[in-house]
């Protein structure tokens, strides 16, 4: 189910980035402020996913359903849709065009909900250098490397080198601050070509929570998302 509503409504736990800043002037602030954003060390983190209203699941649930019946024609479906976009109504997606219509806007009111917890390392590589050391649900996490000095995040799947702030609106399921560093190629379903990658770091807005979302999406490879929140550090020195 979870994929289908991600193909249709192409979601996503971050915001628009917002650039009122220099670049510079971002990797120096981010420099200064992502350790303390960082885990503790050895500590559980919650992980999370992203749930819609029970409605919202109900209709989901209708749709994969019939959809699963007629794969071919989804898979084109996809293949014309516009990036971003969902897609057009049609019958063969299993709802009526109102249900469909309250499917999309459901879609978009997210929330975080707790699936499970796994404790997560953080070394500190020496310098503004520090590495994440996961296992089993957090593998995924395992050997990103974060080099504040040069602004860039490294992953298994490649390295994340431009950095935005991220602000939420305060209309948002769960509204939080932080920056994200990425690199996209456009994504071409017709050729399976492209990349998204991104590391999301920041605090929940109004809370001492940190929250941690790494997305990697490949037509090449399986496509990842993984989000998790955690009790923030007073101070980077508690570490």
């Amino acid at each position: 189910m979870m994929l289908i509503t991600t193909l249709i409504c192409a979601l996503s736990v971050g915001a628009t980035p917002i650039q009122k800043d220099s670049v510079s002037a971002l990797r120096i602030e981010a420099r200064t402020t992502v350790a303390r954003l960082l885990p503790t060390s050895g500590n559980f983190v919650d992980i999370m996913s992203i749930a819609m209203p029970p409605r919202g699941i109900a209709l989901a649930q209708k749709l994969q359903s019939t959809v699963a019946k007629n794969q071919a024609w989804f898979t084109e479906q996809l293949k014309r849709a516009k990036p971003g976009q969902p897609l057009a109504y049609h019958p063969n997606l299993g709802l009526t065009a109102a249900e469909y219509d309250e499917f999309l806007i459901l879609a978009k009111k997210k929330t975080l909900l707790k699936t499970g917890q796994a404790p997560l390392k953080v070394v500190h590589l020496g310098g503004d250098r520090f590495q994440l050391s996961a296992k089993k649900a957090l593998a995924p996490l395992d050997g990103i490397t974060l080099d504040l000095a040069k602004s860039q995040v490294k992953t298994l799947r490649g390295t994340c080198d431009k950095i935005d702030r991220i602000k939420t609106p305060d209309t948002h399921a769960f509204p939080w601050d932080g920056y994200v560093w990425e690199t996209i190629t456009p994504l071409d379903v017709k050729n399976s070509k492209g990349r998204v990658l991104q590391f999301h770091i920041g605090q929940l807005r109004g809370t001492q929570t940190g929250i941690i979302f790494y997305k990697a999406i490949g037509l090449e490879k399986q496509t990842v998302r993984l989000i998790i929140t955690y009790p923030l550090a007073k101070a980077t020195s508690d570490r």
